[in-house]
Order: C-alpha cells, then sequence, then structure tokens
C-alpha cells in the first residue's frame, strides 16, 4: 500500500517535475527496495526507514548552515519536509499519558527500575507514532512520582 502511494507520488513529481520531491521519493524507493531483500517490510519498518533518512539530513544540517550556501541548508529543510510528510501523526502527550497509564496498570509496575520495560511495551504499542524522548521523559516523571508517594 506504501510502496503504491510512493509510486504515484514519483510519477505525479516527473509529471510536475518537481526535481526535489522526485528525488526524495527515489532515495526512499531505492532505501525500501535494498531492506526488501531481506525481509519482508511492514508499514513500522517503512516509517524507520524514513525517520533514518530524515536524521541522516538533521546530522549533516549543522554542518552545511555553517560551512555551505544557504541554499543547501533550505534544500535539506526542504528534503526533511517532505520525508516527514510521509510519517504518520505524532502522538499527543495526552495520548502517551493514557498508553503509559494503560501500561502501569498492565504490566503492574511502579518502581524506576522497571522504566526500561514501560518504554518499551509504550514503544511498541504507539507504532512509531510516539517520540522516543518524551515517552522516556513522561515515563521517567511518572515513575519518579510514584516512588515519591510510596516513600
Amino acid at each position: 500500500m506504501f510502496k503504491k502511494k510512493l509510486l504515484e507520488d514519483y510519477k505525479d513529481a516527473l509529471r510536475t517535475r518537481n526535481h526535489l520531491k522526485r528525488g526524495i521519493v527515489q532515495v526512499l524507493r531505492a532505501a525500501i527496495t535494498f531492506e526488501e531483500k531481506y525481509k519482508k517490510l511492514e508499514d513500522e519498518d517503512i516509517f524507520l526507514i524514513i525517520k533514518k533518512e530524515i536524521k541522516i539530513r538533521k546530522d549533516v544540517l549543522p554542518y552545511y548552515e555553517k560551512n555551505y550556501d544557504k541554499f543547501y541548508s533550505f534544500t535539506l529543510q526542504l528534503e526533511m519536509d517532505i520525508l516527514n510528510s510521509y510519517l504518520p501523526e505524532k502522538m499527543t502527550e495526552n495520548q502517551i499519558n493514557r498508553l503509559i497509564d494503560e501500561t502501569l496498570k498492565n504490566l503492574k509496575l511502579n518502581d524506576i527500575k522497571d522504566m526500561r520495560k514501560v518504554i518499551i511495551s509504550v514503544l511498541n504499542k504507539s507504532k512509531g507514532q510516539a517520540d522516543i524522548k518524551m515517552i522516556s521523559d513522561l515515563v521517567r516523571k511518572r515513575l519518579e512520582k510514584n516512588n515519591d508517594v510510596v516513600n
């Protein structure tokens, strides 16, 4: 399903002569094809590939801003925007808090030592729609608050 959308976007970019979008979609399709040689990809796997491509550009962006013309950094920013358009909507803080509450209730965990288990469970339930750092911060706050109440 997602690959069909990428193919349609590629054809559309060719028709409209949008070279930037065509190039990004081409890179994504190549990365997906490469990964499919090793295993069958689900949508979550494709989202991880997209996030990896965004991270590559995010890491290089300060270097380009410092050492090159602003055009390159602007182009990288546009590429990241195009890549972000393929990712699902991010979960809000309230939605993540609800997942954390469910996880703590279901797993019956209240200790800060169980933080890793809670984060992994919430990440699996969110299916890539939640920011890992936000999950980590919210779980830490919740477990520390629970420890303060117990002590």
